[in-house]
């Protein structure tokens, strides 16, 4: 299959007739338009039938047995379920051809009928089943566990082109370097590119809201890295035991309406089980629209243009005391590493929309030594060279430090230490560094940290540090870099609990904790021009503050990612009631009010 390369500029191909851009029908179909074929639902188990007005179709499912099961087999790229919500409301498990269950939660204070609860990631162009099961879980506040199925919308926008309609404009692949061409059963087209020459890329130039790459794989196939408009790279294994074509093997994250750029990068490198480097592209689906989750929101206790998400919370519900969340968002995916108390680890949940997670499970647990009695406060990073990164907080009764883990995956971790790699040493310090927030400078090959600083219960004041490893760390001089503002009175007390992006602007943005007392917190936002010195507040701070119900006495440690397609901030928070749990909160806009 991967034999005898011949150069692009020998193979005597002309650009080929682009296929001509696909039409996105919408469909609902009612939870009563039953059977096995497409476009029905297909009930299995206990489920029963209700008559109401306000529901699509007037009628609505309803179960509560682990046993049932919801059917829908669909042709399109997104599926997006609609249900009943109320205060009987539980958990279901929904999950598109055997991938990821994702948790939706039917919960809610008030009786709502046909309401958006959960969209699918975009899905590769063809047939494909959706399946919906009663978790029997529920939200701590809700008082039963039944899932009310109304209806699903079904969206098809895939324009394919094959790897072989070729040239430098809209929806052709360019290619540079050595590649070559083979004719293949299996394939799209019955054709496919390869090349195994290191820096040889293909370049596909689109409009639209996303894009997925096909390719081959088999026994000697090495790995691509995949970029979109000039951005980080991912890195993409092409390696599997049996040949293969037509496989989706990488998405880009919804983006921003407009023109992109894809770049696909032969890397010379493998996987160890591989027997070669070749990378083997074979099409490309744009994806001319892509779904979002709505996400209605209420301005209660918020400034500056944010909002709270209105069914909140939407992490730890029954799962006991999560908070302290690090978020990475890749492939359209949010992954989630968060702080779980119960298990005195650092948990993952997977999300396609911030709101609805998969289980969590436990990836780094604590080990023996003096210093994990209790792990939580991760912070997650990918580097350029496709590797996961976490800084953590390892606890005792009395003190508390910073650890380092790495991972190919974001899974399966390997501390880098035995010991921490940052400990309290200083006066300001007291027994505790913990809420690592860390940024990797590519220019300088640096790595920058923001940490917490002070008492065990709740630090004081926020500190800053420099690697070039992430092993080994220098702290600033100066530190503290960022102390409380006597002046106001919701962070009077002390300040902690930092996440620090760095923004085209030039600026270094803190979002922070601010402590009116030791037990009364609220979220404000400040920046500075290098990171350390310098630093103004929002005026309008806090941007996000408690309120009766689950917030309890104190929202803290925020963690905020930007939704380009979208044109907004996510930003992820703590409220304090036991159980401790986190909220959504959004923000329209890149500024953020400075």
């Amino acid at each position: 299959m991967l034999a005898g390369l011949v150069a692009l500029a020998g193979l005597g191909i002309t650009p080929g007739v682009l296929p001509a851009a696909a039409v996105t029908p919408t469909i609902s179909v009612d939870d009563n338009t039953t059977g096995t074929g497409t476009n029905q639902f297909d009930y299995t188990g206990a489920w029963s039938l209700s008559t109401e007005a306000g529901y699509f179709g007037d009628t609505h499912h309803y179960s509560n047995s682990t046993s049932a099961k919801a059917t829908v087999r669909f042709t399109g790229t997104q599926i997006a379920l609609h249900g009943g919500t109320g205060s009987g409301a539980g958990i279901a498990n929904v999950s598109v051809d055997g991938g990821p269950a994702y948790e939706v939660d039917f919960y809610s204070g008030t009786t709502a009928k046909d309401v958006q609860l959960w969209v699918s990631p975009s899905l590769g162009a063809g047939a494909h089943t959706l399946v919906i099961t009663p978790a029997g879980i529920k939200n701590d506040a809700a008082s039963s566990t039944f899932v009310v199925p109304d209806r699903v919308v079904i969206y098809d926008s895939a324009d394919t082109v094959d790897d072989r309609v070729l040239g430098s404009g809209q929806k052709q692949f360019q290619y540079t370097g050595t590649w070559g061409t083979n004719g293949n059963p299996g394939y799209w087209s019955n054709t496919h590119s390869y090349s195994n020459a290191t820096g040889a890329t293909a370049t596909f130039r689109f409009t639209g809201a996303a894009v997925h790459l096909y390719g081959g794989v088999g026994p000697s196939a090495g790995i691509g890295a995949v970029s979109i408009d000039g951005g980080p790279e991912t890195l993409v294994d092409f390696y599997a035991a049996s040949a293969g074509g037509n496989k989706l093997l990488w998405k880009s994250s919804p983006l921003a309406a407009g023109s992109h750029t894809m770049v696909l990068r032969v890397t010379g490198t493998k996987n160890a089980a591989s027997s070669g480097t070749y990378v083997v592209p074979d099409r490309a689906d744009i994806m001319t629209e892509v779904v979002a989750l709505a996400l209605p929101t209420t301005t209660t206790a918020t400034s500056t243009g944010w909002a709270k998400f209105s069914r909140n919370p939407v992490l730890g519900k029954n799962y006991g005391t999560a908070f302290d969340i690090s978020v990475l968002r890749e492939n359209g995916i949010y992954r989630m590493w968060f702080s779980w108390r119960p298990q005195q680890s650092i948990g993952y949940v997977e999300s396609v929309d911030g709101v609805n997670w998969t289980a969590p499970i436990k990836v780094l647990q604590p080990t023996t030594t003096y210093w994990e009695g209790n792990l939580n406060r991760p912070n997650v990073i990918r580097t350029p060279d496709g590797t996961y990164r976490m800084w953590y907080t390892g606890q005792t009764n009395d003190n508390s430090w910073i650890g380092y883990a790495t991972s190919p995956d974001g899974l399966t971790w390997t501390r880098q230490s035995a010991d921490p790699v940052l400990s309290p040493t200083t006066t300001w310090e007291h027994t505790s560094v913990m809420n690592p927030s860390v940024i990797y400078d590519t220019a300088t090959s640096t790595y920058k940290m923001w940490y917490s600083g002070g008492e065990q219960y709740e630090p004081n004041a926020i500190g800053y540090a420099t690697s070039s490893n992430g092993l080994t760390w220098s702290k600033n001089t100066g530190n503290p870099i960022f102390e409380k503002n006597p002046a106001k009175t919701w962070e009077q007390d002390r300040v902690a609990g930092v996440q620090v992006l760095k923004q085209d602007d030039g600026y270094y943005y803190m979002f922070y904790i601010g402590y009116a007392d030791i037990d009364t917190a609220a979220i404000g936002i400040a920046r500075s021009t290098n990171g350390i010195t310098g630093w103004t507040r929002m005026p309008t701070n806090p941007i996000i503050q408690r309120e009766p119900g689950w917030e309890c006495n104190a929202v803290y440690k925020p963690y905020a990612v930007w939704e380009a397609e979208a044109n907004r901030w996510k930003l992820w928070y703590n409220g304090r009631c036991a159980p401790e749990q986190v909220g959504l909160a959004v923000h329209p806009g890149l500024s953020l009010g400075f």
